[in-house]
């Protein structure tokens, strides 16, 4: 077999642009046995330790600040309404560097730093 020689991680997760119902934070697929509506945004999540997760909390709270609430009606069928997420996702990333570029917000972790960097990258080129 082969040598690792780089390692990398993604900026952001999140869903496709067009996608069929998800949990926005564990990223299964949702079936009409398993679909619980986050009681703060309305997308589906697999229960409430996932509608409070790490991945879905920031978005969450902004749809729930602006009064948005999504309406999945069909687990089974594409819905743009996922098309947000992700870009929201990356928003926050990028706000978040902002805030320590400026020293408002201080982080000690590694993998955050990281991502910061290759947002970095990105946007000088």
């Amino acid at each position: 077999q082969g040598e690792a020689i780089i390692r990398d991680y993604p900026a952001v997760l999140g869903p496709y642009t067009r996608s069929k119902a998800q949990c926005l934070n564990c990223f299964k697929r949702i079936d009409c046995k398993n679909r619980f509506d986050c009681p703060g945004c309305g997308f589906p999540v697999c229960g409430e330790e996932c509608a409070r997760g790490k991945y879905h909390k920031d978005e969450c709270e902004l749809f729930e600040c602006i009064g948005f609430t999504a309406a999945i009606k069909e687990v089974d069928e594409f819905d743009q309404q996922y098309s947000a997420v992700t870009v929201l996702r990356l928003l926050r990333v990028m706000e978040r560097e902002e805030e320590i570029r400026k020293g408002e917000k201080k982080t000690n972790n590694e993998a955050f730093e990281h991502i910061l960097g290759m947002i970095s990258k990105l946007m000088d080129h």
